[in-house]
């Protein structure tokens, strides 16, 4: 994949630009709902407070769907960024024919 191109940011960017969008479009969703849950704790209060638990149970489903965001993009995340390693460390060799190892690592 690396190969053909130069060993810039730019063309890591270029290669892998959907892995890369992907992970950064789950990391912003992550960060939104973050944001989202003082509101939805509000109303759990308000709901508690007037005898009704409906918002509690609304923000229990919110936190566990917060959660299992957060564990799909770190799984993700972590393919990605690995697979991209992969494939700059494979065109370094493939550049670097006849260097020492240790000069290489």
């Amino acid at each position: 994949m690396l190969t053909d191109h130069s060993q810039t940011v730019g063309a890591l960017f270029r290669v892998f630009r959907q892995r890369i969008a992907l992970t950064w479009v789950i990391s912003l969703a992550e960060t939104g709902l973050l944001a989202l849950i003082p509101l939805f704790i509000g109303f759990a209060i308000d709901d508690l407070l007037e005898g009704r638990s409906t918002s509690f149970w609304q923000l229990a489903g919110f936190t566990a769907l917060l959660i299992g965001l957060a564990v799909i993009w770190r799984v993700y995340d972590t393919r990605v960024y690995g697979a991209i390693r992969v494939e700059l460390v494979k065109a370094q060799v493939s550049r670097s024919d006849g260097m020492e190892v240790s000069t290489l690592a």
